[in-house]
């Protein structure tokens, strides 16, 4: 969680600086401050991994998805909400257009809740992930979790996404979350 508050805390004096790089001594230092947080969001997804694909009554989609529906969709979409009426009701007094928060709010690029949109998907992807699991072998899963995780590495170094809660975001994040069950296999299992 510390991490999550550094990045958005941080970016606000970061972004001119990383706009107007100059390699001095300061910028790499700031790049710093800025770069070793990032663990965050690949560790909540693992935590998260680790504990809903490592639960067998999440194979049971319908269940899953009442929880995850009251858990997560519900309040993502009325954080949605609120900050959307909020932004446009700002926009339209201070003259500026609405389209641009509109398609923030469809393309998944409104404020920092494009992880709510790529979490939402991989959430959808819970049932059938574990029933993957059950018909692969252990050393089938790992290695599966371990090619995903270097094609998203390449996917994400060589493209961009248009749609934060696309496929190519939400598998680009899935090896996290396999990886995070993997990992959580081995432990228990002691390695």
């Amino acid at each position: 969680m510390i991490g999550v508050v550094v990045i958005h805390v941080n970016w606000l004096y970061l972004e001119p600086v990383f706009l107007s790089p100059d390699h001095t001594l300061n910028w790499i230092i700031l790049a710093l401050f800025n770069i070793f947080p990032r663990f965050c969001v690949p560790a909540f997804l693992m935590i998260s991994g680790a504990f809903l694909l490592g639960n067998e009554k999440n194979k049971d989609a319908v269940a899953f998805y009442k929880r995850s529906i009251r858990k997560i969709f519900v309040p993502t979409f009325l954080v949605v909400l609120i900050l959307g009426v909020i932004q446009i009701l700002s926009n339209i007094i201070s003259h500026q257009g609405i389209i641009n928060v509109i398609k923030g709010i469809v393309f998944g690029d409104f404020y920092a809740l494009w992880y709510m949109y790529m979490l939402m998907g991989l959430y959808f992807l819970v049932p059938y992930l574990i029933r993957l699991k059950e018909g692969l072998s252990e050393g089938q899963y790992t290695v599966l979790s371990i090619v995903l995780m270097l094609w998203a590495m390449f996917s994400q170094a060589t493209s961009s996404q248009l749609l934060a809660y696309s496929n190519g975001v939400c598998f680009s994040f899935l090896s996290y979350f396999l990886l995070g069950d993997v990992l959580k296999q081995k432990i228990v299992q002691g390695w």
